[in-house]
């Protein structure tokens, strides 16, 4: 049967419902065989032999200890219980796979269908699998009612039978009246979540690049919500500089930006005079023109920005690596820990040079410098060459 169980492919479902315990009338439920050959679910025949010594089915004695599990049954329906999983992921892995598509039932779909179907497939499978768990939960709560009145049945006999049989019935109703419910308080929120998670294209955020024309530098893919505005993307190049370790120190009044869509190849740096000013722009045609933008405060969404546009910062931005080089003494706070590396110029013989001193007031003059002191902490704003009268850089 194990061998032959990978290629099975007929409906496993009329066959386990071939294998049905006599009590409870459901799927077995660890089967068991008593000596007359009559299989049972465990609980079910152990409950009906406290009860009374005979089997449930041909009322032949039988006592607890002359019932022994049956092995081979159990096996037989494990098997038979794989199979039906195997199909039902069969099933699911069709949806994923998309083996429609491969079939060319569907052709020639647009990127943004291609990406909608696949997420569409994704919420399937996983709200198909959750459905799929409650209607088992729901087939094991009906299973219980009906061996809770097969036992309750032969407590109080045939006589009872009518009664008992309405009772179940009604059980059985509630049952599957309160997992409608279930289902139906469960595909009105989802379909309520899929119509809300859908938003207008215009609500994405973008993706664009943002050069800073004076460096020569352009950061890739950043990311713009629709409320985000140029003051935003001055606050996001600030960030990347000072991750780089070279903050920006002065951001001039003299700065500019301008926005390129994705469709513009401007291929001279003088077509800056055709471009277009940001107020009353039309959206749908910034994909092909360069705009100025006057207000630091409009948003994306006004601007007409769109995924691949190129966002040009032109003017004066200067970074700490362009500034005049600074003498130790001007930024030291005392108590914050920071390491200093210190020199000796052999040519004044002087020592405990800072890095900026000894760079700009001593190897600028042609002097020999050697390292003095490297990674010190000093407790005060240490450096010779100011105290020694030799220093000319800001202080």
């Amino acid at each position: 049967m194990e061998k032959g169980q990978n290629n099975l492919k007929i409906n496993v479902d009329p066959i386990l419902d071939q294998f049905e315990c006599l009590v409870c009338m459901n799927h077995f439920r660890t089967p068991h065989i008593t000596k007359c050959g009559h299989s049972f679910c465990q609980d079910c025949i152990f409950e009906c032999l406290n009860l009374k010594k005979q089997c449930p089915h041909c009322n032949e004695g039988c006592q607890p200890e002359e019932v022994i599990r049956n092995y081979q049954l159990e096996d037989l329906l494990n098997q038979l219980n794989e199979a039906k999983k195997a199909e039902s992921e069969k099933y699911f892995d069709k949806i994923a796979n998309n083996e429609d598509d491969e079939a060319g039932i569907v052709k020639d779909k647009s990127p943004i269908e291609t990406v909608f179907l696949l997420n569409l497939r994704e919420g399937l499978l996983k709200y198909q699998k959750y459905y799929q768990t409650l209607l088992d939960e729901k087939s094991k709560l009906i299973e219980d009612i009906d061996k809770k009145f097969a036992i309750k049945l032969m407590e109080e006999g045939e006589a009872f039978q009518a009664t008992l049989e309405s009772e179940k019935q009604q059980s059985i109703t509630e049952c599957e009246g309160k997992f409608r419910e279930v289902i139906d308080m469960l595909v009105q929120n989802y379909s309520n979540a899929v119509g809300s998670a859908i938003p207008e294209p215009e609500a994405l955020p973008v993706r664009v690049t943002v050069k800073v024309s004076n460096k020569n530098i352009s950061f890739k893919e950043i990311s713009m919500k629709s409320y985000d505005c140029m003051n935003d993307i001055k606050r996001i190049v600030i960030d990347r500089f000072k991750d780089m370790n070279d903050p920006v120190e002065e951001w001039g009044n003299d700065v500019q930006i301008y926005i390129r869509g994705p469709l513009v190849v401007r291929k001279r740096e003088e077509d800056k005079n055709e471009w277009d000013i940001d107020e009353g722009m039309d959206p749908d045609k910034v994909l092909g023109k360069t705009m100025k933008v006057n207000n630091m405060l409009t948003t994306r969404e006004k601007l007409g920005i769109q995924n691949g546009s190129t966002i040009e910062i032109y003017g004066t931005i200067k970074l700490k690596s362009d500034m005049p080089k600074k003498c130790m003494k001007v930024d030291f706070v005392k108590g914050q820990g920071e390491k200093y590396d210190y020199f000796k110029c052999n040519t004044c013989n002087l020592k405990w040079l800072c890095e900026a001193c000894s760079e700009c007031c001593h190897i600028s003059q042609g002097h020999e410098i050697v390292p003095f002191l490297v990674d010190h902490t000093p407790d005060w704003a240490c450096c010779y060459c100011v105290k020694k009268k030799k220093c000319f850089i800001r202080q």
